[in-house]
């Protein structure tokens, strides 16, 4: 268990819930110990592909500044593969535009509208660096300094994997780099940006199932790299980061940079399996079992700095959908459990796994994501509640309980729930103390009669059963209130796929009194 986490009598104060499942009953104990210690606001962090300022994303967008506003705040993460052939001119006010995938060469004007975005929208920025120059990597390190550019971190290199001898070039590139930032923060150590590494891509699978993930030859590599990575150049980095995904496309029934097909196949209930999700989990103790082994100073810092579910810029109707919803819900709380500081969720902007739409492709448009992502944060606290499960509780509910985020006077606790079952509703029973306050999210659909599955793959989210789909103001892009439903003796009813947020504001459990 984290050193850090506070420790209190299990049976102090415990709740059940009586869950009627197909038929059957099951029970969940919520218990006042904390498991997990995380911080929700950099849990929900996000990132830009380095592509999209390639492409010259206009940062100064008014409405994208508001919407972004709406997250923070939390981490900005610019990087991604694109980085690795991104050069830097800072005596030069112009960028010259380029593909996605070339050599691009970013000017001072541009850098100091990254600087503005985040300032504007109060995010904290870690910037991907380019491995092909390091002097000139160093020049940027320096020119940003100089410029008073408030910064979180410096990465070094996207998702690259090697021998000892790409280790020992990490290692001397990365001294370079870390001694610019002692040089130039010289008078203000305190204020030095984290340097972090090696943001290496574990995962996906490449053509095993998660039950068969150790006979996966490039997630092997891959976490190799990161043991010898870590041995190397431990000394020189404050985080350790690295990246993961859930699926490809192809085992959902689609293809990369296609959408998924209407009606939804019978593949796509990969996407609500649990043993699925799981692997992420999996991967991250086998992260932190090496960190610990290698770098015990850093093993509480273990960011996971890109992630979503499907790979390779995602797949329209899934990870631009509410389908998505179910799995970073599971997400989130997966890795608060296991004490993650830091998690970016890919992306704010560009691609389909955009929480604003599919830059340059479409205009800025909220995804589900969004709307799940902003309730999230506001609803939960940074302390994370033991769960007990009784053997006929079903696995296909996911469930975690936090210290309400907003009531932490009187004891709160809030309870993320995830109905995976295609087929059957869930229906709890909840015994904890005082009102209930209850935030039921399910797909917007106005079609024609759908199945669970189709409707799941809708651009759009209703809160607790709204006539119409949560939106923001197309002038201003301020919020929808997004209240919740107000009860005492609450029964708690998730349809099939769906997702549901209970708040017990004065559930006083002494793990949750501020």
């Amino acid at each position: 268990m984290n050193p850090q986490i506070i420790a209190k009598m299990a049976v102090l104060l415990a709740i059940t819930l009586g869950m009627s499942h197909g038929g059957g009953h099951a029970r969940l104990g919520v218990l006042d110990l904390v498991v997990g210690i995380t911080d929700v606001d950099r849990l929900t962090s996000v990132t830009i592909d380095v592509c999209a300022l390639k492409q010259g994303l206009v940062l100064n967008d008014p409405h994208l500044i508001a919407l972004t506003a709406h997250l923070a705040p939390s981490v900005l993460r610019i990087g991604g593969s694109d980085q690795n052939s991104y050069q830097y001119d800072m005596t030069t006010p112009s960028t010259r535009r380029c593909d996605c995938g070339q050599p691009c060469v970013m000017g001072s004007d541009y850098w100091r509208g990254v600087h503005q975005f985040v300032t504007a929208t109060n995010l904290s920025l870690i910037f991907g660096l380019s491995p092909a120059n390091a002097t000139n990597a160093c020049e940027l390190v320096k020119y940003t300094a100089d410029q008073n550019y408030s910064m979180f971190g410096w990465s070094y290199g996207n998702e690259q994997t090697g021998d000892a001898a790409l280790a020992h070039k990490y290692l001397g590139e990365m001294q370079m780099v870390r001694s610019t930032l002692d040089r130039v923060y010289s008078t203000d150590p305190s204020g030095r940006p984290a340097l972090i590494g090696a943001d290496t891509g574990v995962g996906p699978r490449h053509g095993t199932t998660p039950r068969g993930l150790w006979k996966d030859n490039q997630i092997q590599q891959s976490l190799q790299w990161i043991d010898l990575f870590t041995s190397v150049c431990s000394e020189e980095i404050d985080a350790i980061s690295w990246h993961t995904y859930d699926y490809r496309s192809t085992e959902i029934g689609t293809t990369d940079h296609h959408a998924l097909p209407y009606p939804t196949p019978a593949n796509a209930s990969k996407l609500w399996d649990p043993v699925y999700h799981q692997v992420a989990a999996r991967l991250l103790a086998n992260v932190s079992q090496i960190v610990a082994a290698r770098a015990p100073a850093l093993s509480q810092k273990i960011w996971l700095t890109e992630t979503n579910s499907i790979c390779h810029q995602g797949t329209w109707n899934v990870t631009n959908a509410f389908a998505n919803s179910l799995w970073l819900v599971d997400r989130f709380g997966m890795m608060a459990t296991q004490s993650v500081q830091l998690m970016a969720r890919q992306s704010l902007i560009g691609y389909n796994y955009s929480l604003l739409g599919n830059y340059p492709d479409e205009p800025l448009r909220t995804s589900p994501d969004y709307f799940t992502t902003i309730l999230f944060r506001r609803l939960f606290g940074n302390r994370v509640l033991a769960l007990q499960h009784s053997a006929t509780s079903s696995s296909l509910l996911r469930s975690y309980a936090f210290c309400s985020r907003e009531h932490t006077a009187a004891g709160g606790v809030a309870l993320a729930l995830v109905n995976l079952d295609e087929q059957n509703s869930l229906t709890l029973k909840v015994g904890l103390p005082g009102p209930c306050e209850l935030y039921a999210l399910q797909p917007y659909w106005a079609g024609e009669t759908a199945t669970s599955r189709d409707m799941v793959s809708s651009r759009w989210i209703t809160l607790n059963g709204g006539t119409g789909p949560l939106s923001v103001d197309q002038s201003t892009g301020a919020l929808p209130e997004m209240l919740p439903v107000h009860t005492m003796h609450p029964k708690l009813t998730l349809p099939s796929l769906t997702i549901l947020f209970a708040v017990f504001p004065q559930a006083s459990y002494p793990a949750c009194v501020a």
